[in-house]
């Protein structure tokens, strides 16, 4: 990779495929990309400089184990360009966005996101009927309305109760315990109020429309360290709780707060 640097380098190649450019990272053993990302100016150089020193270092992230594996088999990474001359930052985003979708379920990639603008990213026809046509959200049933981002997926996290899951948001063709583990937590919740108010369940809201719900059992203690807490329970796949909340093409429900989590019939509090 030295040589890839010391070449980078001297032609200069970097300036001449600005000002933005979309890359693809390849690995030798299999010919398969395994990450794509949007480049600026040396970030070409300044991955073969990483990639000297990879497995030199205890490094975390799914990028790094691959660069490893791959430096550990005596081969080396190989660059593609995807697009370059691109002229602005969005519309690298875009387009980075876009290829990452394109190889989701056909290539495994090591990218922890999904990239910018995911809300019109690749979407299913009937998430995006959800989104243009849903009705709005007008039950009077009490839950815990919770807003979940684009999917993330940390190494095996182990959830406070020692469950283990392997991300949490949202993503395509998410399956049913990938939808009930990314609802149950971590939350900051207010107990009493779960209680008074009789709140048995809890549903998730992607853009601004209800995707799922889930039956809320009990909840873990909460954590000492920073009082979040998961509940035990199920995801409810049809009945009368799901036609209220969801129903064929979710509830379109208005939710502006910063806090993930919102207490349903929403109201003005002091």
């Amino acid at each position: 990779m030295k040589v890839l640097e010391e070449w980078l380098k001297k032609t200069e190649v970097h300036q001449k495929i600005g000002p933005y450019y979309v890359y693809v990272l390849i690995d030798p053993r299999n010919n398969q990309p395994f990450y794509v990302g949007k480049g600026q100016g040396s970030r070409l150089v300044q991955h073969a400089i990483e990639f000297d020193h990879v497995g030199s270092i205890d490094e975390r992230g799914r990028k790094n184990q691959r660069i490893h594996e791959i430096k550990g088999a005596g081969r080396e990474v190989e660059f593609e360009i995807l697009r370059w001359g691109i002229e602005t930052k969005d519309e690298a985003y875009r387009i980075e966005a876009t290829v990452i979708d394109a190889f989701s379920g056909v290539v495994s990639l090591t990218n922890e996101v999904r990239g910018h603008g995911i809300a019109k990213g690749r979407t299913p026809l009937q998430p995006l009927i959800s989104e243009f046509q849903a009705p709005p959200l007008t039950t009077t049933m009490p839950a815990l309305l919770i807003t979940l981002g684009s999917w993330w997926h940390p190494e095996d996290e182990l959830m406070m109760d020692g469950v283990k899951r392997t991300g949490y948001g949202w993503r395509l063709n998410l399956s049913d315990n990938d939808k009930y583990l990314s609802v149950r937590g971590h939350w900051h919740v207010d107990e009493s109020r779960v209680v008074r108010e009789q709140i048995h369940h809890a549903v998730a809201v992607v853009e601004g429309v209800t995707r799922w719900v889930c039956r809320v059992d009990s909840w873990t203690q909460a954590s000492p360290q920073d009082g979040r807490r998961c509940f035990n329970g199920a995801l409810v796949k049809s009945g009368e709780v799901w036609e209220e909340f969801v129903g064929l093409l979710g509830k379109r429900v208005n939710l502006h707060a910063r806090n993930p989590i919102r207490y349903w019939p929403l109201e003005e509090r002091a």
